[in-house]
């Protein structure tokens, strides 16, 4: 597990540190806003958002946890089988939904958009 407190602020871009304490407050959570952490490999990012995402669950929100390449998997899975508005239904109930590994997947741009809708 990963907490906010283990984060080394020195080892962290600039702008991370910078923005750090105000995600702490979670408000972007209750105020329904996206964050996309973006980044070199190695920069903390999985860290931060596992870390955001145990102080959400702390603070009683409801949390999902995946990476894209998974729920990639899931899309084609559910629009092969014609179940992809349930698919799509399952992120309403999640107050933070963390997909993880974003630069890692190969997609087309059909399934590109079909990602963002899925996790608008």
């Amino acid at each position: 597990m990963k907490y906010l407190h283990e984060l080394v602020m020195e080892d962290m871009p600039k702008e991370a540190q910078v923005i750090l304490p105000e995600l702490e407050t979670l408000d972007f959570i209750r105020q329904g806003r996206n964050l996309v952490l973006y980044g070199n490999p190695g920069t903390g990012k999985t860290h931060i958002a596992t870390a955001l995402g145990i102080k959400a669950c702390q603070q009683d929100f409801t949390v999902l946890f995946t990476s894209v390449p998974v729920l990639l998997t899931q899309i084609r899975e559910a629009k092969s089988a014609k179940t992809l508005r349930t698919l799509q239904l399952r992120f309403e109930k999640y107050d933070l939904v963390i997909c993880d590994e974003f630069g890692y997947a190969v997609v087309t741009r059909k399934e590109e958009n079909c990602f963002l809708t899925t996790c608008r």
